[in-house]
């Protein structure tokens, strides 16, 4: 009885390693597969630099007409996709309620005229989403 104990004991370690030697296996392998590389986190430096950038840009318009592009035009949500031509290719599905979209070009001549300046064109560093399409959204 004692030697079927035992047999059991070192079965049950030996199952234990083996299901912990195909959890390591399996964590390297994704992480080989969907990295969170250093492209990431410099693609993160660079989507925080372009908040900045759009941010100052839409307070010096608030500064100078009291309002944000296109607020108060309509009675439901504007929109615009911040994206390259690819990323507006990937961008799937509706929003379920009443809004509008307005072109990325569209905020750009609104925001030049208002403020006299010529835009930089930021967009997302990710050419393709890897769930999700990658882009920025401006809403009012």
């Amino acid at each position: 009885m004692k030697n079927k104990s035992k047999k059991f004991k070192i079965g049950c370690g030996i199952s234990l390693i083996v299901v912990v030697i195909i959890i390591i296996a399996i964590i390297l392998i994704l992480k080989s597969i969907i990295p969170y590389s250093p492209f990431q986190k410099d693609a993160d430096i660079i989507r925080l630099q372009h908040l900045r950038y759009y941010g100052e840009l839409l307070d010096k318009y608030y500064k100078k007409t009291g309002k944000y592009p296109f607020q108060g035009l309509k009675d439901i949500p504007i929109y615009i996709h911040i994206a390259t031509k690819n990323q507006e290719k990937q961008i799937t599905g509706k929003i379920p309620y009443a809004h509008e979209i307005y072109s990325f070009k569209k905020f750009i001549e609104e925001i030049e005229k208002t403020l006299s300046i010529k835009l930089e064109r930021n967009y997302d560093p990710q050419k393709h989403g890897v769930y999700k399409p990658n882009y920025y959204i401006y809403g009012v």
